[in-house]
């Protein structure tokens, strides 16, 4: 049995140390990642490591290096490192069996003719063997390239050699494969999936791959990360695939191996430790890794802090309760509370070895294992790198003596499994608040581990998947739209993706992209169904819901600006937003968060209440209040809706009603039709039939306006909507339409015309007139006596304004060649009036 491997007679340069990057072609805009790398570039790097880089001359020729194998057998007496039932093995020592060149080709002298089918196989296994020998030693990575040749040739025998035609995929993005590939003929491209709408994603090219390329990372096998890029074949491409438990198997059988990895492993380990402190809102966050302390308080933690400690591991490596630590808290101890040290994984992959019974379970992400006092009981490593905390069961004790209120739900957490843990988290979401306590653990129990790289996609706009939930246990999150411009981020504890999971929505509408490590639970579609086949309590809950929704959907479409959506467009918008039901004189929609939404009242009556608690209008079933906030208008009256009797309001902020209008994509005219029910309403609150001209005549120029030339320009006046603080119109501004202002209050910056005009406070530079509901301005402009808009026009309230642009008159009155006269003889003094003006001002 081979005891170990000698250290590196020449040391092997890292990657990070050697390599330079290659120059990317497009630069995305986006922030960096890796120095001036943007997020693409950074997902080819996490595909493939060293096929990203172009290798210096020296560092190349510094890596034609072996680390020298040395065997040395164990002492006497001593546990041989990997047991065997077998007694004569359990002495110690090492017996080795020398099989030279000289004596396979006398045997095959000797026993052609009887055993030539066998010797013949035999000839073509080392021919292959020595093949995938000298495509490994000849790939683009210092890792093969500093393993001993005994090393590359077990994982060369463990390798599989696959052909793949041109314009096939050798590996595809986000599939769970840690596989490892190495190109010995053709050609082959990273392509990057990039959404382009929200119902649109296309392949981009970020990198090209030669033979000798590397696809994969040693460093990462069995850890199922989801892969950051695909690998299409260009051309005819043979390769060598090594799949993750046969290369971990070579690693356990020559765990020295390891130290040409030490390096990059050393750098993994550190890239978790600084995306986990980056990301924690209190050092205490860090234990709430592991699930069994996922909902203790912030206290409880803070007292288990000081005993915890952190264990970078490579594989074959083992943590056990140092003894000083362990005498340094043996204090007298008559607490009964049974629990043993815990050995929670944060990363990678581990079991518990017992002696003379080897390993004992396997545990991953969040998941623990409880030592109960077997003597040299220890934690194994089973992937390359893993992260362990140890917390003795000493500290855990005392701690629970001070917090005494969570003593039940540890015990809880000893019996549990870490799913019925973890349901605590998923039942916080709406979606799941009715289901059942086992439904949601069995929800849990099949949510699987992944792991995300900086600037690796989760999802990808516009792209059909697998249909996944997701839950961000660690780590930062970017949302990006079109472009890759990053509107929001995502922090832990956030649960996203449900409504692709339940099929309500096809394709995902935002890119997610991870700023830094991740840890993320996920469960796709198929995965849930297959759960709730077995609910059928659950079953009949979510029907339920549906048959609720489908309710909600009907008196969402009796809303007049809603009355046009289509039925998908209103189920999102009620699950976007939720449903809230209050009894009258329930102030819950006077917070600020609501009073800067729009609320749809589906049933009862309410009030239109200002900050001074007077009731301005009485709103019932099927009006809005505030709906100028879903187009990004704030409440600054600070006006607010009080129930006057038992109500139904759905509460639609200005961010859900993107979100939701992003999935359609055809429907860029629909925030128009809310602009036009809000200046209906207007209209409707000043006295003005609905559709008539009666805006327009408040101007002297449309004042004798033929009916039918007046309903015509009508429908085309545009309507926006300006805040607070926003000029409808600047000075200067050559933009040929004319302003009616339909509701709110605005202000005129007049300029002095002469220096002798000019005060000498210098508030007093500009001074204002002020326009309120009913007042135009814009007509010079419109008529074309003006080039440009003379002042500023300042929104003071928030202003509903309606703009009648000089195309549309014009066309308007080619439409109407009779009352093209009567417009002319009327607009004939104005425009004289206006020149008269327009040359005295000069």
């Amino acid at each position: 049995r081979g005891g170990g491997m000698g250290d590196a007679q020449q040391e092997i340069p890292l990657a990070f140390d050697v390599l330079r990057p290659l120059t990317p072609g497009d630069k995305a805009e986006t922030s960096s990642f890796a120095g001036d790398w943007d997020g693409d570039a950074m997902c080819f790097h996490n595909l493939c490591p060293y096929a990203s880089f172009d290798l210096e001359r020296e560092a190349a020729e510094a890596m034609r290096c072996d680390v020298a194998l040395r065997i040395s057998g164990a002492a006497p007496g001593a546990t041989p490192a990997m047991r065997c039932q077998r007694s004569d093995y359990m002495v110690g020592g090492a017996r080795v069996a020398l099989v030279p060149e000289s004596l396979v080709q006398e045997v095959s002298r000797h026993w052609a003719d009887e055993h030539r089918d066998l010797l013949s196989a035999l000839v073509e296994a080392r021919a292959r063997l020595a093949d995938a020998f000298r495509v490994l030693r000849a790939a683009h990575s210092p890792l093969q390239r500093g393993f001993p040749p005994e090393v590359v040739c077990a994982i060369a025998a463990a390798s599989e050699r696959l052909e793949v035609r041109a314009g096939d995929l050798l590996v595809t993005e986000a599939e769970v494969d840690d596989s490892v590939w190495v190109i010995a003929s053709g050609s082959a491209q990273v392509e990057k999936l990039c959404g382009v709408s929200t119902h649109k994603a296309v392949a981009s090219v970020v990198g090209r791959l030669e033979p000798g390329a590397v696809v994969g990372d040693f460093c990462f096998a069995g850890l199922r990360m989801p892969r950051a890029a695909s690998a299409r074949a260009t051309t005819s491409v043979e390769a060598l695939v090594v799949r993750p438990s046969a290369l971990l198997e070579v690693l356990r059988r020559y765990p020295g191996a390891l130290q040409v990895l030490q390096g990059r492993l050393r750098a993994i380990a550190g890239m978790i430790f600084d995306s986990r402190i980056a990301q924690q809102r209190a050092p205490e966050d860090a234990l709430r890794v592991c699930h069994l302390f996922a909902n203790s308080s912030a206290e409880f933690l803070s007292h288990l802090l000081p005993s915890a400690e952190w264990h970078a591991l490579c594989c074959g490596q083992r943590v056990h309760m140092p003894q000083s630590l362990a005498a340094e808290l043996a204090v007298e101890d008559d607490d009964d509370f049974d629990i043993g040290d815990i050995y929670a994984v944060e990363f990678g992959a581990c079991s518990l070895n017992l002696t003379g019974i080897g390993q004992v379970g396997e545990v991953r992400l969040g998941q623990w294992l409880e030592d109960d006092g077997t003597p040299n009981a220890e934690v194994c490593a089973l992937t390359p790198v893993a992260l362990v905390v140890t917390i003795p069961a000493q500290s855990i004790r005392a701690a629970l003596r001070h917090h005494t209120a969570e003593r039940q739900a540890i015990a809880e957490g000893l019996r549990a499994m870490s799913g019925a843990l973890m349901s605590r988290k998923i039942a916080a979401i709406d979606l799941f608040k009715e289901c059942g306590a086992s439904f949601l653990e069995k929800v849990c129990g099949a949510m699987e581990a992944r792991w995300y790289l900086p600037a690796q996609s989760v999802v990808v706009m516009g792209a059909r998947d697998a249909g996944q939930m997701f839950y961000l246990r660690s780590g930062r999150l970017a949302v990006e739209r079109v472009k890759k411009k990053k509107i929001a981020e995502i922090s832990p504890g956030t649960c996203f993706g449900e409504l692709t999971m339940l099929g309500i929505v096809e394709v995902r509408t935002v890119t997610i992209r991870a700023l830094m490590v991740c840890s993320i639970m996920e469960i796709p579609r198929s995965t849930f169904q297959a759960v709730l086949e077995q609910s059928p309590v659950d079953q009949e809950h979510f029907k339920q819901m549906h048959l609720r929704k489908m309710a909600v959907v009907s008196a969402l479409s009796r809303i007049q600006i809603l009355s046009k959506a289509p039925q998908r467009l209103l189920l999102l918008l009620f699950l976007q937003a939720g449903l809230c039901t209050l009894q009258a004189g329930d102030r819950a929609l006077s917070t600020p968060e609501r009073m800067a939404s729009a609320a749809f009242l589906l049933q009862g009556t309410a009030w239109v209440v200002n900050p001074s608690g007077d009731k301005l209008q009485s709103l019932s079933a099927g009006d809005v209040f505030n709906e100028v906030a879903l187009l990004g208008t704030p409440n600054y009256e600070g006006h607010y809706l009080l129930p006057a009797s038992d109500c139904e309001v759905v509460v639609v902020s200005e961010d859900v009603w993107r979100r939701v209008m992003s999935e359609f994509p055809g429907m860029a005219g629909f925030p128009g039709h809310v602009l036009a029910a809000v200046a209906e309403k207007v209209e409707q609150h000043r006295g003005f039939p609905h559709g008539s001209p009666a805006v327009l005549r408040t101007s002297p120029l449309f004042k004798d306006l033929n009916s039918d030339l007046g309903r015509d320009l009508r429908r085309r006046l545009e309507v926006r909507v300006f805040s607070p603080g926003q000029a409808i119109v600047s000075a200067e501004d050559a933009s040929p339409c004319m302003f009616f202002l339909l509701d709110g209050e605005a202000t005129v910056e007049l300029r002095p015309r002469s220096s002798t005009d000019i005060a000498e406070d210098a508030d007093e530079l500009l001074t204002e007139r002020r326009l309120g509901h009913g007042d135009r301005f814009g007509e010079a402009v419109l008529l074309g006596v003006s080039r440009s808009h003379s002042h500023t026009v300042r929104a003071g309230k928030t202003c509903v304004v309606m703009l009648l642009h000089r195309e549309e008159l014009e066309a308007a009155l080619a439409s109407h060649p009779t009352a093209r006269a009567a417009f002319d003889e009327v607009a004939a003094p104005l425009m004289a009036m206006g020149r008269r003006d327009l040359r005295e001002r000069q």
